[in-house]
């Protein structure tokens, strides 16, 4: 959209990960990977709907910290939710595949989504990106409701 100083961006996006990291390990440890699941999957979502719409530096940049935000809660987040849903003997293997499909996530995407942008244009790939949030956001929500014990586990345990 032309927007000038759009590197900044990144060191909007960085700063929020890091400043989510702490209050979201505190509430993960009291309530559980799905109360930092939904908040986090839905700032993400709104990041990415606000890239979509952004026609200037400042929304850009909210933008920017509610997709760090976004990021910096549903990572460690989904490793906890996972790793409390495999017995204890199995949790370096879930690991090591945790990474590995995170990996391969990112590469595949960056080709993808790269398709994509060059094919239709950033706005259809943020489109596509939101769509596919969503539909994330419903399995949390669909797993939290039907089989619960997986990201309370953690909080019952200790």
């Amino acid at each position: 959209a032309g927007i000038p100083s759009a590197g900044l961006f990144f060191v909007v996006g960085t700063f929020f990960i890091f400043l989510s990291r702490p209050f979201g390990g505190r509430l993960l440890d009291q309530k559980g990977a799905f109360s930092v699941i939904l908040p986090g999957g839905a700032a993400y979502l709104l990041g990415v709907c606000l890239i979509h719409r952004a026609d200037s530096l400042s929304i850009f940049l909210l933008a920017s910290g509610f997709y760090g935000l976004g990021a910096g809660l549903l990572l460690p987040a989904l490793m906890t939710w996972m790793l409390n849903a495999v017995r204890a003997e199995r949790r370096s293997s879930a690991s090591a595949t945790f990474y590995n499909m995170l990996d391969v996530g990112t590469s595949s995407g960056i080709m993808i989504l790269g398709s994509v942008a060059g094919n239709m244009g950033y706005l259809t790939l943020y489109k596509y990106v939101a769509i596919l949030m969503g539909l994330f956001l419903l399995f949390a929500v669909a797993q939290h409701i039907f089989h619960p014990t997986a990201q309370t586990k953690d909080v019952k345990e200790n």
